[in-house]
């Protein structure tokens, strides 16, 4: 049930389409691969699905910001087309994101889903790419390296940077690597552990 409709966690980007003033929804945690453009009017509705108020209470918060009337079907057209998108916190998006769960539960590897995308999914042009990175990024000095910190970003826009800071463990002789990566969306915890294996085009890294 939509009678008191709570829009999720979604990304809200501003742009100017002809003239007009629009927000770009999207969904950054991927449960949703669709993108909704909106007015500024209908994405002021979208900020009062709260859970707090039903269709009549956000036409009436409508109408006291813009002091113009809105239809009860239109804000009920809104919910309709934000639920078939998963843009809303109920049953349907738990039945998703349940799916989801189960689904990732199931896989005996954590899938590369940037391969083909960030990077090569071919074995032999990854291998040439990493190689040509690191050819140019000889080792710079034999000391002794704790740690190190690397861009978070798009291999085609840093790799070379990202090699910059692989050169420094390159000829380390330790046996445990900690890999702590930051994540493009929210989790509801404040660290995500995955004990699974990672699924590479260089075969598969254990953990």
């Amino acid at each position: 049930m939509n009678e008191y409709p709570v829009a999720r966690s979604i990304e809200a980007v501003p742009f100017e389409a002809e003239g007009r003033k629009m927000v770009s929804l999207s969904d950054p945690q991927g449960f949703s691969d669709v993108s909704l453009a909106v007015s500024l009017p209908a994405f002021f509705i979208i900020t009062q699905m709260n859970g707090h108020r039903n269709v009549s209470q956000i036409r009436d918060e409508f109408h006291k910001q813009f002091n113009q009337p809105v239809l009860n079907e239109d804000i009920l057209s809104l919910i309709s087309k934000l639920d078939d998108n998963l843009f809303l916190d109920n049953a349907r998006f738990k039945e998703r994101k349940a799916t989801v769960r189960e689904s990732f539960l199931a896989d005996k590897t954590r899938r590369a889903v940037f391969a083909g995308k960030s990077y090569p999914d071919d074995e032999k042009q990854l291998n040439g790419l990493i190689d040509k990175w690191l050819a140019e990024r000889s080792p710079k000095n034999g000391n002794f390296v704790k740690a190190i910190i690397v861009p978070h970003i798009d291999f085609r826009a840093g790799g070379d940077m990202m090699a910059a800071g692989w050169r420094e463990i390159r000829n380390s002789d330790a046996d445990l690597f900690v890999i702590l990566g930051v994540g493009h969306s929210l989790s509801d915890d404040f660290f995500a552990c995955v004990d699974k294996d990672f699924s590479t085009p260089l075969g598969v890294m254990k953990v």
